[in-house]
């Protein structure tokens, strides 16, 4: 049983579930809410790592494209389509260099799938199909080599044993969205459109297949040595390879389609995406994975969306992306502006819903372009390779994963803080000044201040500042008598958004007869995302001291102050001065939250200051 003086802090390990009555939704899952991550170690709900705009690209216009090429001793080389123009991109905020330009209309694709890693360029193809395919090798963006004799466009491209295999083509003229056409093995640019697959076909040779229901392609997915593809309102089909195929085998051809699941078609040009263990697919108003359909039909009581079906039941298109680094999937709904995020690990054995906990939650945003991105992909960091969550020293690839980039409206590249990179370089103002507001409660003007305790109301957390012309104000803790023992901490939270502190402004008001009996002599500044009163967990230590006795250089005069840097790029929405041991008394006295204004006489305070 809690003590009285002990809060309860409340958790949930789950997340959205909108399909039950609160009444009826389990104690771990919530039925509301934005901006949580999810994790099997935590039963808590933990705010999710900022998002930042890492950088613009110089004419401002929208981020259509993005395209990744790695050659074969693992460089990278990244194109970004802002508008009409093609940038190489460096990953730095000023790092665009332009190599090509394009119909501002064309929406240019080329993932780490489209590698031709034979020859060292990566093949890039529109998923509107205003713009011919194009490749890059790092020096020169042109039109892809081939001997069609015309104009080729396709929606789609996947590199498959030295094969580049395009979906949903057009030659010329001539706009055929349900051909898949191959390249000859070890040469991407001999290609047919008058040659089928049959007996009489080599090992290596072209050919092009359309397919059975003649509808439009797409989506396509690599996954489980196969290659799975969505017709337009049709159904799901696998491109299968005959490896035992000979050219005297009578039996079979090469390369047949056949037909995976009817009844079930993705829903968007980019609604199927290859999750690691499974294949999760976007259709109308849900989210299934392929393990699902293929086990138990097409049933609701195994849509991976059910607990969210509420909310996404209007959906008719989506953009779905995997992150291979924190294990979960994407989902960007074309009419609302959040992403519902998939979390596998919540998945029971990767693939299907615990009936326990909810696998679901959901992110917003207020930066400009909101959760509607324009180009989404999966790439490594342009400037290291390494996303800043890898131990790996920078520019090594080894053993690192793809982060997930987001473009957006305006010519903004986003990243999520920890997956793909540093999103902190635009995140702070220019020059050094307090982030914090002048509170005149714990919760006005914005921003919340909790501590530890208050020895009486006139010395409440937010009380912490001395106005020249009106009585000194501050904030003093309760005492080991009654029932606080050290350690003793004053926090502040914003709320709604997250800072970058870059330094501390720490000012201490002495005492007459012992100066020094309630000043910190011990103490860290912590940092976390996570927290509900001060309660938080995951706090980072950002600064400490220990034993820190400057203070006696300057009482008994009125103040000692003194500011410390410390070294964070993390954006944290709660930070907390948290003191283990003062000179000599268990009251940590005048000690308060001063918001950036003119610091007072006789008081402690705590500046937190931006970069």
């Amino acid at each position: 049983m809690a003590e009285d003086n002990e809060p309860i802090l409340l958790t949930f390990g789950g997340g959205i579930d909108a399909r039950k009555s609160p009444l009826d939704v389990n104690p771990s899952d919530c039925v509301d809410g934005d901006n949580f991550d999810l994790d099997t170690q935590f039963n808590v709900l933990r705010r999710r790592l900022s998002l930042g705009t890492v950088a613009t690209a110089p004419n401002g216009e929208r981020i259509n494209g993005l395209a990744q090429l790695i050659k074969q001793d693992a460089t990278t080389s990244t194109l970004v389509q802002a508008g009409g123009t093609i940038y190489e991109w460096d990953g730095t905020e000023t790092g665009f260099t332009p190599v090509g330009t394009v119909s501002p209309a064309a929406r240019l694709r080329g993932p780490i799938d489209s590698n031709y890693t034979l020859d060292e360029f990566v093949i890039i193809t529109d998923i509107t199909k205003t713009e011919t395919v194009k490749q890059w090798d790092g020096t020169t963006f042109k039109d892809f080599t081939h001997n069609l004799g015309v104009n080729f466009f396709a929606k789609y491209v996947i590199i498959e044993n030295e094969r580049a295999i395009f979906w949903n083509v057009k030659t010329g003229t001539t706009d055929t969205p349900h051909i898949i056409l191959a390249s000859k093995v070890s040469d991407s640019s001999i290609l047919t459109v008058t040659d089928r697959p049959s007996t009489a076909m080599g090992a290596d040779d072209p050919f092009f297949i359309p397919t059975p229901d003649l509808l439009p392609l797409n989506g396509v997915v690599k996954a489980f040595g196969e290659i799975i593809f969505s017709t337009q309102r049709g159904r799901l089909w696998v491109l299968k390879h005959n490896a035992s195929f000979t050219a005297s085998d009578s039996t079979g051809v090469l390369w047949s389609i056949e037909d995976l699941y009817a009844g079930i078609s993705a829903a968007g040009d980019e609604a199927m995406v290859n999750s690691g263990n499974d294949v999760i697919i976007g259709v109308q108003g849900r989210i299934e994975s392929l393990s699902g359909i293929l086990a138990f039909g097409d049933v609701e009581t195994n849509d991976l969306s059910m607990p969210i079906q509420p909310l996404i039941k209007n959906t008719a298109s989506w953009i779905l992306l995997y992150d291979p680094l924190k294990q979960r999937v994407f989902c960007w709904p074309n009419d609302d502006d959040v992403a519902h995020v998939l979390h596998k690990s919540l998945l029971r054995g990767g693939r299907e819903l615990d009936p326990e906990r909810s696998p679901w939650s959901r992110w917003s945003t207020s930066l400009v372009g909101g959760f509607q991105p324009t180009a989404v992909g999966a790439f490594f960091d342009p400037a290291s390779d390494v996303p800043l969550d890898s131990t790996l020293s920078s520019g090594s690839s080894q053993w690192s994963f793809p982060g997930i980039f987001f473009g957006i409206q305006g010519g903004g590249i986003q990243r999520e803080s920890g997956i793909a990179g540093d999103t902190t370089s635009n995140a702070c103002a220019t020059g050094k000044s307090s982030v914090n507001p002048t509170m005149t409660s714990n919760t006005t003007p914005s921003g919340i201040v909790n501590a530890s305790s208050a020895n009486a109301a006139q010395f409440a957390a937010f009380n912490n500042r001395d106005v020249e012309d009106t009585p000194v104000s501050f904030w003093v803790s309760k005492t080991s008598v009654q029932g606080f023992d050290l350690p003793h901490w004053i926090e502040y939270d914003f709320d709604t958004t997250e800072k970058v502190v870059k330094q501390y402004k720490l000012i201490v008001g002495f005492d007459s007869g012992l100066p020094l009996a309630r000043t910190p002599y011990s103490w860290t500044f912590e940092g976390t995302n996570f927290s509900s009163g001060g309660l938080g967990i995951n706090y980072t230590g950002l600064h400490s001291q220990t034993g820190f006795v400057a203070w006696e250089n300057e009482a008994p005069a009125g103040v000692g102050e003194r500011t410390f840097t410390i070294s964070n790029n993390t954006l944290y929405q709660f930070y907390r001065l948290r003191v283990t041991a003062t000179y000599g008394s268990a009251i940590i006295g005048y000690t308060g939250l001063d918001e950036g204004l003119d610091n007072q006489t006789r008081i402690f305070t705590l500046t937190l200051i931006g970069c």
